[in-house]
């Protein structure tokens, strides 16, 4: 998951805390991103560490419905043999949304959970204290 994300991490100075082997932190200053690969697919959950109460946001159900203009959700994406290719490809097309679509989000601005319309989760109790 880190090599698909690594010009993110390099770019916007994140540190990474690996939870598991399936589950990494990826963290600044302001926030933590979430990463975390299950048998549907990897997701990505954003922490805004300068709230009082943390909460998480699921950053790409917000891409897909607040910026939707801006990703290749249309591109035919190859057939994969195994679960490590399926995370693979998960990863390296959610790290070029992020990229097209999230510059602001990865910056640190906080503006865009205004336009953020679902439930926000406080984090899991196993990663709470790393965030």
């Amino acid at each position: 998951m880190i090599q698909e994300m690594g010009d993110i991490i390099s770019a916007y100075k994140l540190t990474i805390y690996a939870v598991s082997d399936r589950e990494i932190l990826l963290k600044s200053r302001e926030y933590a991103i979430d990463v975390i690969a299950d048998r549907d697919g990897v997701s990505l959950v954003y922490f805004d560490k300068r709230e009082k109460y943390i909460k998480g946001y699921n950053i790409f159900r917000f891409l897909v419905d607040k910026r939707r203009n801006q990703l290749d959700l249309a591109k035919n994406q190859p057939p994969t043999h195994s679960y490590a290719e399926f995370i693979e490809l998960q990863t390296r097309s959610l790290a070029n949304h992020l990229r097209k679509a999230a510059q602001d989000i990865l910056s640190g601005s906080t503006e865009w959970i205004k336009a953020y319309s679902w439930p926000a989760l406080p984090p899991a109790s196993e990663i709470a204290p790393f965030i």
